[in-house]
């Protein structure tokens, strides 16, 4: 069973690309332990000379000098896992807080201790073979002679060990700088959205009581406080906020006429003024008001993309779209809507997106219990306590699931780069 829900495989990818990284340090490390070993074998021929004088056969030799090399690589798991406690420890304080909580473990368990001996032993064995083999058939007549020098051969042998290491911490440091060239590139992406500013609360309003009956009339309320708020600019509520990993369905989009299989979209409900409070651009059309409720015809805004393959060669705003809300043929599997407005492009998911289908709703009309308050201050500053006690005044039975600016939140898709860059950097 895969510990991390849904779709695996970028994440097996990422952690791969990190494997492969640590790969490069340790083929490093054993290229240098390896020529060090060739130095001391070379300091050691006397003494390699006078055992085999003395009858030590040639596989004594390479057991003692290849225990000898395991030891050290004993000792330097063993540091290794003491570093590799801190290390983690720092990885994860480096982490942003996300949008669901996840309990992110990185224990050193049995697992991983096994893992680092057995991998300790393959690289004892890859460094310590040759040198081993090289010391043991040597001659014994040279070797005693105070001012032999190293065999040719050998001394190739250690060159060719020194070119391995330079090349590869060559490979590492342009890595890690390709991994900083890339962080810094994420950062300059324009998602569409402005996110400084913009205090996050996150409800849901079940929890407080509120059913579908109840619960449009309080959000409806609970906004329009917000925006009286000292220090808030503009407010909305939405159900999704851009770059947090995910989205939300709710049916497939077709228009009259369509053939085929509807549409897949991503959807967003929000209150009106979710486009100003976001600076999300309206190309075209109105955003929702307050009139868009439950007593009149459903609406929509479309984004950029959806517009263009529903609509190629006309305007969006005051076509008809048919929402998919049910199997089709039973009574109000479909829900007609007109589309109002369209929206520039933006992030939704992550900084990776590309063209999505994206489609938004009026709370008023499609109602969801779990929201967003998304706020903007008018000087940049913090609005958590001042969301929390309006909230406990108007209910204090409604609890205020998380609380962070919009910034702290969207910078969950800048994490693999940051750990990339850090874990490279650092190595």
């Amino acid at each position: 069973l895969s510990p991390v829900p849904g779709n695996g495989a970028p994440v097996a990818a990422f952690v791969g690309g990190l494997m492969g990284v640590v790969g490069v340090v340790l083929l490093i490390a054993c290229a240098n332990v390896t020529g060090v070993l060739l130095a001391r074998a070379t300091a050691r021929r006397r003494e390699i000379a006078v055992r085999l004088a003395l009858g030590a056969g040639r596989a004594q030799l390479v057991r003692q000098m290849f225990v000898e090399t395991a030891i050290l690589f004993v000792a330097g798991a063993a540091a290794g896992l003491l570093f590799a406690r801190v290390m983690t420890t720092l990885l994860v304080s480096l982490l942003p807080e996300l949008p669901v909580q996840i309990g992110v473990s990185l224990a050193l368990d049995v697992r991983a201790v096994l893992f680092t001996l057995g991998l300790s032993l393959v690289a004892a064995v890859l460094s310590g073979l040759v040198p081993a083999f090289h010391a043991s058939k040597g001659d014994m007549v040279s070797s005693l002679k105070t001012d032999a020098q190293g065999s040719p051969e050998r001394m190739r042998l250690r060159n060719a060990f020194v070119v391995a290491q330079v090349a590869l911490s060559i490979v590492l440091v342009v890595g890690a700088g390709l991994f900083v060239r890339a962080l810094r590139r994420a950062g300059t992406i324009d998602t569409g959205f402005s996110a400084q500013g913009v205090e996050v609360a996150t409800l849901d309003l079940s929890l407080g009581g509120y059913t579908d009956q109840t619960g449009p009339a309080f959000a409806r309320e609970l906004i329009r406080r917000v925006r009286t708020t000292p220090g808030v600019g503009s407010a909305s509520l939405s159900a999704v906020l851009p770059l947090g990993m995910s989205g939300m369905g709710m049916g497939g989009l077709s228009i009259p006429g369509m053939t085929g299989e509807p549409l897949d979209a991503d959807w967003n409900v929000v209150e009106p003024g979710y486009f100003a409070t976001l600076r999300m651009p309206l190309l075209r059309g109105r955003d929702f008001t307050d009139a868009d409720d439950a007593r009149t015809p459903s609406v929509a805004i479309v984004n950029q993309t959806l517009a263009a393959r529903l609509w190629p060669n006309r305007d969006a705003v005051g076509q008809t779209l048919i929402q998919q809300t049910g199997k089709p043929g039973t009574p109000d599997s479909t829900r007609t809507l007109t589309v109002i407005g369209v929206a520039r492009d933006a992030k939704y998911r992550s900084l990776g997106d590309r063209a999505r289908n994206f489609i938004y709703a009026p709370l008023q009309q499609q109602y969801g219990p779990r929201t967003n308050i998304v706020a903007r201050s008018t000087h940049g500053q913090r609005l958590s306590a001042d969301l929390r006690a309006l909230v406990r005044s108007m209910n204090p039975n409604l609890p205020i699931v998380r609380s962070q600016t919009l910034e702290e939140f969207t910078a969950i898709g800048l994490v693999p780069q940051r750990i990339a860059a850090s874990v490279a950097g650092s190595l």
